[in-house]
């Protein structure tokens, strides 16, 4: 199933008249994650050119197709490569998102920009807070849906939890540590 996801992806966007790379990433954890890379826009007449990389990140549930979703006139992957930015689909995970801006940051020498959405804002989240040193690796990171604050969300599974989050956390450590 997953090489029937990879190749339908693929075809998308050749499908809209841009490239796409597919690259493998080894996470900390030896998680082998596959990201797609649209280095430069459709137009491009100098496809050499050093181009500022973007990492956008899905939200919870969500998979990487749905920024592609919308077609070339209205989808954000689009819209970035063809005014000059080198973009990069992945899926996430608890390694997934340091592997991701390890690999762009070595293969473009440069800081990235991440876009994120939903709970692609609470990875970035958690990795700039728990390992610092990534924020010297960003240029700027833009979150959209963030759901990073439980505490106002109306859904009553969601509210209920972000109450108990400290005694859960606390509980976890004693059982595991």
């Amino acid at each position: 199933m997953p090489l029937l996801l990879s190749l339908r992806k693929v075809q998308k966007i050749k499908k809209q008249g841009y490239p796409v790379e597919i690259h493998k990433i080894v996470t900390q954890d030896n998680y082998i994650l596959t990201t797609y890379r649209i280095p430069y826009g459709k137009n491009v007449t100098n496809k050499g050119a050093k181009r500022s990389p973007v990492l956008l990140a899905h939200g919870m549930s969500g998979h990487s197709d749905y920024f592609l979703s919308l077609g070339r006139e209205h989808a954000l992957p689009y819209y970035l490569v063809d005014r000059g930015f080198d973009v990069c689909l992945h899926a996430l995970g608890v390694y997934d998102f340091p592997a991701n801006v390890d690999y762009i940051v070595n293969k473009t020498n440069q800081k990235l920009f991440v876009i994120g959405h939903s709970q692609g804002n609470t990875c970035y989240f958690i990795m700039t807070s728990e390992k610092p040193e990534y924020n010297e690796k960003i240029k700027i990171g833009a979150v959209y849906g963030p759901s990073a604050m439980l505490r106002y969300i109306d859904y009553p599974i969601a509210v209920f939890l972000s109450y108990i989050v400290d005694t859960i956390e606390v509980s976890i450590l004693l059982l595991f540590v």
